[in-house]
């Protein structure tokens, strides 16, 4: 029997307007990232939710998985380049060049926002980004 594949759900505005100044290429490129990351480290079965809403004058995009998380140790490091997280034995726990991260933490400050990662309720990692909103 093949593995259960992994679901992705999500939560969009269905009414609100969201209006952002962004490189579509560089944000997708970001977006990409994260999501392929949830992938990584959720096992078969497992649930990512990817969300988008407004929140004071920002928009915040949310990609949550129900992996293996991160060791409040590596919080703030995985944003470095080259950072990988170490398994038990001292090795990388994937293959990577440890730049994805980092690749999204410069895009999303060019773009005057913030990225950051918490743990998941239940397990796993909540990676968040905001933005701000263009005013019309």
């Amino acid at each position: 029997m093949p593995p259960r594949p992994r679901q992705i759900k999500n939560s969009l505005p269905s009414t609100a307007r969201l209006t952002v100044e962004l490189d579509p290429d560089l944000i997708g490129r970001v977006m990409d990232n994260l999501i392929s990351n949830a992938l990584k480290y959720t096992n078969a079965g497992g649930l990512i939710h990817v969300g988008v809403w407004s929140n004071n004058g920002q928009m915040q995009v949310q990609v949550r998985d129900n992996g293996e998380g991160i060791p409040d140790a590596y919080k703030q490091q995985i944003f470095n380049k080259y950072f990988q997280a170490l398994a038990q034995d001292g090795r990388a726990k994937r293959q990577g060049t440890g730049l994805g991260l980092s690749f999204c933490y410069l895009v999303i400050q060019a773009h005057k926002g913030q990225i950051w990662v918490e743990d998941a309720p239940g397990g796993g990692s909540d990676f968040k980004f905001k933005i701000p909103q263009k005013q019309l």
